[in-house]
């Protein structure tokens, strides 16, 4: 109970969440119990009817805001008592809706499974076709209370099932990024975006032993921005896409656009409880690299498309 002449009433409210998740109060956070996710509020009320604004942060980055109005008509007299917890109200004109970005600091880790189409042209010899089975990798850290990210990316075709010569071509790439949520993930709009840059590496192995009768290329060192997005469809699913493109650095630092390399993506995104995901993509991937023997100028070309099946926690 709250005395009849307290100077500084106050109410307490407890509750439980539906959702795993960052409880905040006038955007102060709010201890939950793990499990459970049960909250006691203390509020010091500031008249006859006190409005608090409440914001959950969900664990998937989702954002949910809702008003708290506690009415005590009798103010500095009587005990107050919680009028009732109510959802901004539809109006035909759409209300202007303020967003929270306040978010904690998260790390994603994926780990996909998958099968790539080789084909590599070369000067000078013969087109290499293949399959092989692929693994790619990836980690994410968004900072806390930030757009901003680090990232990287990693893709090996592991197993070659089957090739169009007598020897096969292995593939290895890797990429390092730092990222901008140019549109941050939000409950508000289903569409979210990043822009990010960083550097790419690729290398290929061959199991040739002749090195007259090798082919692939070396290391590759290039500058590379990426766009990614996500479209939600439901509360659960989402629709992903991306695109990365850069040039080859040469010795001097110079970005050679002659040698280049290109990704598109595009896949489908499952989320389960505990900020897990399942998902499913296809990509493409082109890479154009040049080179000089005694012969003259060397030209080699690999594309590669790939179907995946991936996990992240």
């Amino acid at each position: 109970m709250i005395g009849r002449y307290d100077p500084n009433p106050r109410v307490e409210i407890k509750g439980r969440y539906k959702k795993d998740g960052t409880l905040l109060v006038d955007g102060k956070a709010i201890p939950m119990q793990r499990g459970s996710n049960e909250f006691t509020l203390h509020l010091i009320l500031r008249g006859k009817l006190t409005e608090f604004k409440i914001t959950i942060v969900t664990s998937e980055g989702l954002i949910e805001d809702e008003k708290l109005l506690v009415s005590w008509p009798l103010f500095g007299e009587s005990p107050p008592v919680v009028k009732k917890i109510v959802a901004p109200t539809p109006t035909p004109k759409k209300p202007k809706v303020e967003e929270v970005h306040t978010k904690p600091a998260t790390n994603t880790f994926t780990l996909g499974l998958g099968i790539t189409s080789v084909t590599y042209t070369e000067t000078l010899a013969q087109t290499l076709n293949e399959w092989a089975t692929s693994l790619k990798a990836s980690f994410d850290h968004e900072f806390e209370n930030s757009k901003w990210d680090m990232s990287a990316q990693a893709f090996y075709s592991a197993l070659p099932l089957s090739s169009s010569r007598s020897d096969n071509l292995v593939f290895l790439t890797g990429s390092l990024r730092s990222g901008y949520a140019i549109i941050p993930e939000s409950s508000i709009h289903p569409l979210s975006a990043k822009f990010s840059v960083g550097l790419h590496y690729e290398t290929t192995f061959t199991n040739q032993s002749n090195p007259l009768k090798s082919i692939g290329f070396g290391h590759f060192v290039g500058v590379e921005i990426a766009e990614d997005s996500r479209f939600n469809v439901g509360k659960f699913d989402a629709i992903s896409a991306g695109v990365s493109y850069g040039p080859s650095l040469g010795t001097d630092f110079v970005p050679d656009f002659t040698m280049l390399a290109l990704t598109l993506e595009t896949g489908w995104v499952h989320r389960l409880r505990g900020g897990h995901s399942i998902s499913a993509d296809v990509s493409y991937s082109l890479t154009n690299v040049t080179g000089y023997e005694a012969t003259g100028n060397l030209y080699g070309s690999a594309s590669l498309i790939s179907f995946f099946l991936s996990y992240s926690l």
